[in-house]
């Protein structure tokens, strides 16, 4: 028996043991960013060695010549003009669009919140779904003769929360008694008694009343129609940087265009001056001037090259075509053509349609009803709680459950009737309730404010956007004078050039002044069509003649 008492301490002491460990390594935490490796990996910054990530040794500066490498000229002129061994797409502005809404990676993460929001207001409207509690028990007593009492309940209760703040309750108990004593020599025997009871509890001031029981509802819907309102901002957003994108690849690649054809009036020049020096018209130094000139004509390639795959990677990374991945080497040709007007804009006309259409506006609209919504709630909540309570029930008992029933809804052996009312009231002034509803209020005035903040701003956004394009178009013709004056000028002296009357220094100006104007137009081109962007974006509208229409995303 010893023996037993001990084998059983053991034990005992074996699960105390085990219980403890498994309690300290369930509450202990282990961090993985504190963990000594780890650490001494984020405090240290592993250093970049380059000749390690190339595909073949690098070029030594000395070993170079001095010269101009064709092989990045002849790159540069299969992008302007493309052999058709060289991939590439053809995009329009209309594909870009389209490619854009479909494959965004930024605007399908947006379509999610729409569907989630609307499954937040669904669950909230079933705020007032009714719900079955159901409880069972058993008791078991002896009296003082050791006679058992056993006693059963079986209690199922329908909660009904009312749209009015209350809460109505339907209760069915039924308890069924089973004694074996008896009462002056006669068995008690088994005795079943069924009841029925009606409750409702009704507050009367804080808490009560449909505005307020909706309030979170309401919330809920509102708050859905924020995120439709951020997402169709967002897929405007997401056209906007594309058609910008697009014609800022548009512009590099015509820069392009412009510094190959510059290099080779340029090489032409050097062509010449040779021609000049061996005819004796001409000394070396004019040689020696044109090829620098080549030679810094060719760095203005390679930095419009640098801008034209900057401004492709963007547009890709924008339209993001399972067809046309980043790392791709297939070139983006532009197609849509700048169409530049004079337009001539009713200011008031375009602020009342930016007033109207700017989401922006419309959320902090929904904002102010977001907060008119909380104010009355939190002025509902310094009321005094008081509630009203009833409760009617009555019950049966017979000797069987179909005799009880009948007790119960004929003779009705018991009627109770409760009914009374509660308060409670803070002794001071509910003074958290109190700061809520000034906390609200603030709210309210500051979104008020806030809207009155965006509407400047929309308006000072529509008229620079219009500024921009009427402005942009003055540029669109004054950079047209000045690449057709800069030719005529270029021709001519190039024509003196070659008469030996100017020098290649002189030449080589007006080049650059050709250059300047033609990359002149093109910018001013590119910054026109941006700012028609930029304008249909600040009215709250996308540019073409269709809209845009797009489905939340749903599992």
């Amino acid at each position: 028996m010893a023996l037993v008492k001990e084998n059983i301490r053991k034990r005992a002491r074996t699960v105390a043991l085990l219980f403890i460990a498994v309690i300290f390594i369930g509450c202990s935490r282990r961090d993985p960013l504190i963990l000594p490796a780890v650490r001494q990996e984020l405090q240290t910054a592993l250093p970049f060695d380059a000749n390690a990530l190339v595909t073949k040794p690098p070029a030594d500066l000395q070993q170079v010549p001095i010269e101009t490498p064709n092989d990045v000229v002849d790159n540069a002129r299969k992008v302007v003009a493309p052999s058709p061994e060289t991939p590439t797409v053809e995009l329009t502005l209309a594909d870009v669009r389209k490619q854009a809404l479909e494959n965004n990676l930024d605007l399908q993460v947006q379509l999610y919140d729409p569907a989630i929001a609307q499954a937040a207001y669904q669950a909230e409207s079933w705020k007032f779904e009714a719900v079955l509690n159901a409880s069972a028990s058993q008791q078991k007593t002896f009296d003082s003769f050791g006679n058992p009492e056993k006693i059963a309940s079986l209690t199922p209760t329908v909660v009904v929360p009312t749209q009015a703040g209350g809460t109505a309750t339907l209760s069915l108990p039924f308890t069924r008694i089973d004694d074996q004593g008896s009462i002056f020599g006669v068995p008690v025997g088994v005795t079943d008694e069924p009841t029925i009871q009606l409750g409702l509890t009704q507050p009367l001031l804080r808490g009560a009343g449909f505005g307020i029981n909706y309030a979170s509802i309401n919330v809920a819907g509102l708050v859905m129609r924020q995120t439709d309102a951020r997402t169709k901002l967002a897929a405007i957003q997401v056209m906007a940087n594309a058609e910008q994108s697009y014609w800022q690849h548009y512009a590099a690649n015509e820069n392009l265009k412009i510094q190959l054809q510059e290099y080779d009036y340029a090489l032409e020049q050097v062509r010449t001056a040779r021609r000049l020096v061996e005819e004796g018209a001409r000394t070396k130094i004019e040689i020696t001037r044109a090829e620098g000139d080549a030679a810094r004509r060719f760095d203005a390639i390679l930095m419009a090259e640098n801008t034209r795959r900057q401004t492709e990677l963007a547009l890709k990374r924008i339209i993001n075509s399972p067809n046309l991945p980043l790392q791709s080497q297939t070139l983006i040709i532009p197609k849509t053509e700048p169409s530049p007007k004079g337009f001539t804009f009713d200011r008031a006309a375009v602020t009342a349609l930016a007033l109207k259409n700017r989401m922006e506006l419309f959320q902090n609209e929904v904002q102010m009803s977001i907060d008119r919504i909380s104010l009355d709630v939190s002025r509902n909540r310094r009321l005094p709680d008081v509630t009203m309570n009833f409760n009617y029930s009555f019950a049966g008992s017979a000797t069987t459950f179909q005799k009880s029933l009948d007790e119960l809804f004929r003779n009705r052996l018991v009627d109770t009737y409760n009914y009374g009312l509660s308060a409670s009231i803070p002794l001071w002034g509910n003074q958290q309730a109190k700061y809520q509803v000034v906390q609200s209020a603030l709210n309210l005035a500051k979104t008020e404010t806030n809207q009155r903040a965006l509407e400047l701003s929309v308006r000072q956004d529509v008229l620079n956007a219009i500024n921009s394009v009427e402005l942009n178009w003055q540029r669109i013709l004054s950079n047209r004078a000045a690449v057709d004056r800069s030719t005529e000028t270029y021709q001519d002296n190039r024509i003196e050039f070659q008469l030996g009357k100017i020098t290649s220094t002189e030449l080589s100006l007006t080049l650059d002044q050709l250059a300047q104007a033609q990359g002149a137009l093109i910018v001013s081109q590119s910054d026109y069509q941006n700012s028609l962007v930029d304008l249909a974006f600040a009215t709250g509208t996308v540019l073409g003649q269709a809209g845009v229409i797009w489905s939340p995303r749903t599992q």
